[in-house]
């Protein structure tokens, strides 16, 4: 069976990745043996197969890991995109080519500066001020959201000792004047009301 042969079995997975995610991806597969293109699904880049496939020389994929990336790339004739390589290979482990998948981040800008407008708040806006004052859930979300994205964590990610530091920082904001806080705070960090009195019993055991 000739190389050619061998990557074939690929190309049903290349197209199907092409299909689900039109437009925005180009999959490519590479022959290393012949350095050309022997398959290519969605090509924005306009290449064909037959093209050559442009690789480093001298590169030795098979001693190489087996997945390369995520990298950017940015091509005279091609939008830029993020890419990912799988080095495909044959029996003996050796080699034989390069499944690239291009997607064009084009399409997705809009998107992001979007959704970074859209989400961004202005934490200090005295503008809001006396909005919550009777709604204790609301200030207590989002004083914990913002605490949370200084800290670059999300609520499911958080340890006892992160727990413990937010509910000692609402405590000094005076958040458990308010009414229910308890029930508020937990639903915010995602975790019991027990769980939250036994923080504050700690927190009182400290001082």
């Amino acid at each position: 069976m000739n190389i050619t042969s061998q990557l074939e079995r690929y190309f049903p997975l290349a197209e199907s990745y092409a299909s689900l995610l039109f437009p925005l991806v180009e999959v490519v597969i590479h022959d290393l043996a012949s350095e050309q293109i022997v398959a290519i699904y969605n090509s924005f880049s306009g290449r064909k197969v037959g093209d050559e496939s442009l690789l480093e020389k001298g590169h030795n994929f098979t001693k190489g890991p087996h997945i390369i990336g995520p990298y950017l790339k940015s091509e005279a004739k091609s939008p830029v995109t993020k890419s990912i390589t799988s080095v495909l290979r044959g029996k003996n482990g050796k080699a034989i080519g390069l499944l690239c998948v291009n997607v064009d981040i084009k399409h997705l800008q809009p998107v992001r500066s979007f959704l970074d407008n859209f989400l961004s708040v202005n934490e200090k806006s005295a503008d809001t001020e006396g909005l919550f004052v009777d709604d204790g859930g609301d200030k207590i979300n989002i004083f914990v959201q913002n605490y949370l994205r200084r800290l670059k964590i999300s609520p499911q990610a958080m340890a006892s000792e992160v727990r413990l530091e937010v509910i000692s920082a609402l405590k000094k904001e005076g958040a458990f004047a308010t009414k229910n806080a308890a029930h508020f705070v937990a639903n915010a960090l995602g975790i019991s009301r027990a769980s939250v009195y036994n923080h504050l019993a700690q927190i009182k055991e400290e001082k």
